[in-house]
């Protein structure tokens, strides 16, 4: 739980961090056996409104997605971090997102549980689902490999677990062992 930047991150680490919060590692032989290393579920928070940031979008990071290079059990974005620039009418929800991930972190330190913000009694789930097949929030969104594939999902949680910036959205988390390759997929709920 809410591994630190560097475990995380292959390069940039600083900057990585500032925009994408790590709340799970998981050991990838949980989902497949035959795997080894680590992937990680990531927080973010894109403006929807700020449609300058299309120069930047990738078939893996785009509207409702983002994409990362596994490096060594580290990732690396996709592209530009251009891609998290901000509209001064969204700045607040960033700005909420982060403090709202920061006291989460803060809580389950103190704790060791995942808990409600306004009552440190109530443990909220980690996962909603590891491995399987996805239960879509909407349609099925299961990203392609390079190759045309469809990648393994590896696990399922909602954002509201651990903030509460009242986006209400379901994370979907996707690996490539061929490609070195995660994709978070966010759908709202």
């Amino acid at each position: 739980m809410f591994p630190e930047p560097a475990e995380v991150f292959a390069e940039n680490v600083d900057q990585h961090a500032a925009l994408l919060f790590p709340i799970f590692s998981i050991d990838l032989a949980v989902v497949d056996p035959a795997w080894s290393g680590r992937i990680h579920m990531l927080l973010h928070n894109c403006d929807p409104y700020n449609t300058a940031t299309a120069v930047t979008f990738t078939d893996y990071c785009k509207d409702n997605s983002v994409g990362f290079d596994v490096i060594d059990g580290k990732f690396r974005f996709q592209t530009d971090f251009a891609y998290f620039d901000l509209s001064e009418d969204w700045k607040e929800w960033f700005d909420r997102t982060t403090k709202g991930y920061r006291e989460s972190r803060d809580r389950f330190r103190r704790s060791g549980a995942l808990t409600a913000q306004d009552d440190e009694e109530y443990h909220l789930p980690v996962v909603d689902q590891l491995g399987g097949e996805p239960e879509w929030v909407q349609q099925d969104e299961t990203p392609l490999d390079p190759d045309g594939v469809p990648m393994r999902f590896i696990a399922k949680v909602a954002s509201y677990h651990y903030v509460d910036d009242m986006c209400g959205r379901v994370m979907f988390l996707f690996y490539s062992q061929a490609h070195n390759l995660a994709v978070i997929v966010d759908q709202c709920d």
